[in-house]
């Protein structure tokens, strides 16, 4: 775990395959605007250890460090690190403001991608399912944020999306702003889904975003 500064807290949590100093274009205006910023790797992830890390896996770990740090008045998740968070906001974590970057919206989405890409057959690709639902003891589909956000009391959000991302398209930052009903949809043109962490328009609306 990282912390930097005094004030009310923010929680930085990563996307699949990252760290918590990704975050770091976000440290200083943070810090400049009076909060406090942490970050953590999650479980096989940067410097943590573990051999593997599923959803139920990381919104343990969010709920558990925001317990050990928090409270926290904000909240910034990209990609994977934002369906864990929807999973940690269920299990009944707090914040004052949400930001939520190259959001995952759920599970379902990339099994059918990874399935269709790699020619399986349909029957093959609901066996894989099957196993899901099996390990995280739950229908797929409830882990949807379309399902979960409109039963979770969730504070504002600003969701922020390129319109050109490779890996989550923007159709899914349009699906959750429509079922959030306190949100904002930032989009960018161009800066990726790794980029969008960098571009300095994206970090100055974020900061706004959590100081207003």
């Amino acid at each position: 775990m990282m912390e930097w500064g005094e004030g009310p807290g923010v929680l930085g949590v990563h996307g699949w395959n990252s760290r918590g100093s990704r975050f770091s274009h976000l440290i200083k205006p943070l810090l400049d605007s009076g909060y406090r910023f942490v970050v953590f790797d999650a479980p096989a992830h940067g410097g943590s250890s573990g051999s593997h890390l599923d959803l139920m896996q990381y919104a343990r770990a969010v709920s558990k460090i925001a317990e050990r740090t928090g409270p926290f008045y904000g909240l910034l998740a990209h990609s994977f690190g934002a369906a864990a968070s929807l999973l940690a906001f269920e299990r009944g974590l707090r914040v004052e403001k949400i930001v939520f970057l190259s959001a995952l919206n759920g599970i379902q989405g990339p099994i059918r991608y990874l399935t269709h890409r790699a020619g399986m057959p349909e029957n093959l690709a609901h066996s894989i399912q099957a196993c899901f639902e099996k390990r995280f003891k739950r229908n797929l589909a409830s882990l949807e944020a379309i399902n979960l956000v409109p039963r979770l009391n969730l504070p504002p959000s600003l969701i922020c999306h390129d319109r050109h991302d490779p890996i989550l398209p923007f159709c899914n930052a349009q699906d959750l702003a429509r079922v959030w009903k306190d949100s904002r949809l930032l989009m960018t043109n161009g800066v990726g889904h790794q980029g969008i962490l960098d571009d300095p328009e994206v970090v100055r609306q974020v900061v706004s975003f959590i100081s207003s």
